[in-house]
Formats: structure tokens, C-alpha cells, sequence
């Protein structure tokens, strides 16, 4: 009897909770897997930097200039050329001094030919790759046949980083959601530029020169049915409504000399197209990397575009554009 009440009082309530899901359905990421969150510790380190460990000898093979290869592909979207990633390199007795970094690239000899991925080990978000070998020509041939998915995952684990490290606006976070069906998260350090039915611009001032900004619109004649055509509507629309601050009629375009390059996703019923590369300010000398994304939300008829860009004329814009990036990737619906 004890029993057959107990299953009651379960089903009852497993019951309510379905209607409960039903009434109020859940937004979600659409991008689940980076914005994923842990209660482990936090990860140390700086954005799109590895530590690489491995032997002495394996640092004079073939295998190691097969891994710098990889490590040396130019970012996209930047003024001038940078590395993927940056690296810290460390002997196996020494990791224990960066156990609680966020990306590790293990090489070593072994009795067989592995790659291995394992994440959140000691502190979240966090990568181990381990790349193991029985020479090092396999090795090199291991690092060959995965080089995409260790470039793919290096830039996912730091965009993890970027977006859990970050904190923020619950005041301007709590207005889109009561009035967007999508929306990306502005960091609570950012601040309001303009806010109006046209655009939202928040700006972040960077500590010596320079600043980070973030900025949305809704398209309301959507005309883009490839991915070049956002650069073409994007030119049309910050001629008019993102100008040179100091300078009379100087306005953003997108630098025509730069090839753009785009990254497409789709889920459910959004479809996301990112674009990077950089912008400039006809009639003046300003200019640096952006990175835009473009949401077309078949369900509810509706096309968005999210845009983060940044002017820092004496630093390296890969870590600012993976701060960007990262905010983006907060993409927040109803839809989903």
C-alpha cells in the first residue's frame, strides 16, 4: 500500500512538471555546448594560448614542426598577421605548475597511435588533447590527419573561457529577454552608446587606447540569400547609422581590399551565419577587425544582425575578437 502511494505522489507530480514545462517553455543557447555551465574551479590562463607538453627531443622532430605549422595559421579577421594560438611550452614533471590552465596539448611515444580529447579534468572549461605516438613520423601524421579538429577545438575551449569569465548586464539582458524572441548577453562592463528602434550600441573602453563594441539591429527587409550579401546590406546600414565620431561625414564600411569569411550553423529553425574581417572609416584613418553575426528565425518570420568590432590600433586584435566572438555566441531564443 505504501508502494502504490509512493508511485502515486511521483507520477503526480513528474505530471505537474511536464504541464509546467508546457505552459513556460525553456529558452535555450544555440549554442548549448559552449554556454554549458560547471561548478568546478576556474580555469587560469590567457585566451587563445595552449600549454604544450612534451620532451626535449620531441621539440627537434618532425613531429614539432608539423605542430607548429598549425599552431603558426594566420587568424582571420585581423589587421596583421597573428598565430592561431599562442603557447606555453612545459617538460612532463613540470605540469603540475599549470594543472588548473584552460587548453593542454599533450606529445608523447607510446606502444600505440591515439588522439584524445578530455575536458573539465581539474577546473572548468577545460581541454586536454592528447596526441600519442609510436614514432615521431606517426606522430607528425597524427597531427596532420587532426589538424582542423585541434584548431576547432583550441578556439571553442577559449571562447568557453571568454564567455563563463565573463559577467554580465542583468539589467540590459532582463529588457531583451521581455522584448526579443533573440538576443546575446552584453557584458555588465560595457556601456550604452545608443539604444534606440534602429540599433543598440554598447562600447567597452579598452585601458590604454582603443575600445570594443557591441552593437545589434533588426532587419526588417531581409534581401540576404547568400553570405556576401551581408556584407553589402552591412555596408548600407552602418553608412548611416555608425560615423566617424570627430570627423564631419566619415562613416564605417567594410575594408574592400580583405576577403571576408564565413561560418554557418543551423538549429531548428534559426539559421546563423558569422562573418569576419575588417572594417575602416571612409574619409578618415580609423579602422581594425570585426565579427557579425546574422540570424534568420524561420519560425517567426524575423532576421537580426549582432555585430562586434574593435579599434586598437597598437595591439593584436586576436584575443579582442575572440572577446566578441564569445558575446555573440551567447545567442539566446525563444525559438529554440
Amino acid at each position: 500500500m505504501k508502494i502504490t502511494k509512493t508511485l502515486l505522489v511521483v507520477g503526480i507530480a513528474a505530471f505537474a512538471l511536464s504541464c509546467s514545462s508546457e505552459q513556460k517553455p525553456k529558452k535555450k543557447y544555440f549554442f548549448s555546448k559552449l554556454n554549458h555551465y560547471s561548478s568546478k574551479p576556474k580555469v587560469r590562463g590567457r585566451l587563445n594560448e595552449v600549454v604544450v607538453v612534451s620532451d626535449s627531443t620531441t621539440r627537434k622532430t618532425i613531429a614539432w614542426d608539423v605542430f607548429k605549422y598549425i599552431q603558426e595559421i594566420d587568424f582571420e579577421g585581423v589587421p596583421f598577421a597573428e598565430n592561431k594560438f599562442s603557447t606555453m611550452n612545459f617538460l612532463p614533471k613540470d605540469t603540475g605548475l599549470v594543472k588548473m590552465n584552460h587548453t593542454h596539448l599533450y606529445l608523447n611515444l607510446g606502444d600505440k597511435n591515439s588522439f584524445k580529447l578530455e575536458k573539465d579534468i581539474y577546473a572548468f572549461p577545460q581541454l586536454f588533447i592528447r596526441v600519442t605516438a609510436k614514432s615521431y613520423d606517426e606522430m607528425a601524421s597524427i597531427l596532420k590527419k587532426y589538424k582542423n579538429e585541434i584548431l576547432k577545438e583550441v578556439k571553442n575551449n577559449s571562447l568557453r573561457v571568454s564567455i563563463h569569465s565573463t559577467k554580465y548586464s542583468k539589467e540590459v539582458n532582463e529588457i531583451s529577454k521581455s522584448i526579443d524572441k533573440d538576443f546575446i548577453r552584453i557584458p555588465e562592463y560595457y556601456q550604452k552608446v545608443t539604444n534606440t528602434n534602429e540599433i543598440f550600441w554598447y562600447r567597452h573602453f579598452l585601458t590604454k587606447d582603443g575600445h570594443q563594441n557591441l552593437w545589434g539591429t533588426t532587419i526588417h527587409q531581409d534581401s540576404i540569400k547568400k553570405p556576401e550579401d551581408i556584407i553589402t546590406w552591412r555596408n548600407a546600414f552602418v553608412k548611416n547609422h555608425i560615423q566617424g565620431g570627430d570627423v564631419k561625414h566619415a562613416y564605417m564600411t567594410t575594408e574592400s581590399h580583405y576577403t571576408p569569411s564565413y561560418d554557418s550553423f543551423k538549429k531548428d529553425d534559426l539559421h546563423v551565419v558569422f562573418v569576419k574581417s575588417l572594417w575602416k572609416l571612409e574619409g578618415d584613418y580609423m579602422g581594425g577587425s570585426f565579427v557579425g553575426m546574422y540570424v534568420r528565425d524561420k519560425k517567426n518570420s524575423t532576421s537580426k544582425y549582432y555585430e562586434g568590432f574593435v579599434y586598437a590600433p597598437t595591439k593584436p586584435h586576436g584575443v579582442y575578437v575572440t572577446q566578441l566572438e564569445s558575446y555573440l555566441k551567447t545567442l539566446y531564443s525563444n525559438t529554440l
